[in-house]
Order: structure tokens, then sequence, then C-alpha cells
């Protein structure tokens, strides 16, 4: 398949390639495409409704002794 690209989004294209995160202009255009088919389909009311009852909760402080904890209790398998 052959795509054509303004010259901007050519631009856009190589600078992510640039960046790293992509190994070629193939994978920059299959992410994007992926992205656009996903983000329709997200039900933001729920993902809005999780993310207030999250702000919500208590919170913990994020430290090296939590990250300790959690380690542990991630290791002991409780």
């Amino acid at each position: 398949m052959e795509i054509t690209l303004t010259s901007e989004l050519q631009a856009l294209v190589e600078e992510q390639v640039r960046t790293g995160l992509y190994q070629n202009a193939s994978e920059v255009v299959s992410d994007a495409l992926r992205r656009a088919w996903i983000d329709p389909h997200i039900d933001s009311a729920a993902l809005e409704k999780m993310l207030l009852e999250g702000m919500e909760g208590t919170s913990i402080p994020w430290n090296k002794e939590t990250m300790d904890s959690i380690r542990r209790e991630a290791l002991s398998g409780e």
C-alpha cells in the first residue's frame, strides 16, 4: 500500500522516527491509525467516573519506602 502525506504530516512522521519511539514511518502511521480506531470506542463517561473515584480515594506517599513495600508484597504473593 502506498499513501501520500502532506509535507507537514511527513515532517511529523519523520520527527517521531527521530525520537526513537518508532523504527520507521510505517510504525508511526500504523500506531496513529490504531489510536484513531481505539479512541472513539473508549467509553469516556465510564473513564471519567473511574478517574473521579480514584481522585476521591485515599492516597499514599510515593517514595522509596512505598516502592519497597509494594515490591515486598508483590514478591510474597499476597
